[in-house]
């Protein structure tokens, strides 16, 4: 399948900004993606279908290009922006 749209929606818990769960959804090429609020309702969907409890999580929509593989990330509450998380050593 030749992807025309990525995204990415991270669901996380806003009292520290850990992320609970990354969704993602690709758009076949030619194929209208989903608005943003559908993306959302699908990722609170399957989280809750792993025994989350979203109820107080809240969703952040992210580039897909800003991700990068083997970084783990975290959400700044106050800013609603994607941060790199920082590793105590």
């Amino acid at each position: 399948m030749e992807i025309g749209k990525e995204s990415v929606v991270v669901i996380y818990d806003p009292a520290d900004g850990r992320i609970v769960h990354r969704h993602q959804h690709l758009t076949p090429k030619g194929g209208a993606p989903p608005d943003e609020r559908e993306i959302e309702k699908a990722a609170l969907e399957f989280a809750a279908q792993k025994n989350v409890q979203t109820a107080k999580l809240r969703t952040l929509h992210v580039d897909p290009k800003n991700l990068t593989v083997g970084v783990s990330y975290r959400v700044d509450p106050q800013k609603q922006i994607l941060v790199e998380q920082t590793v105590k050593k």
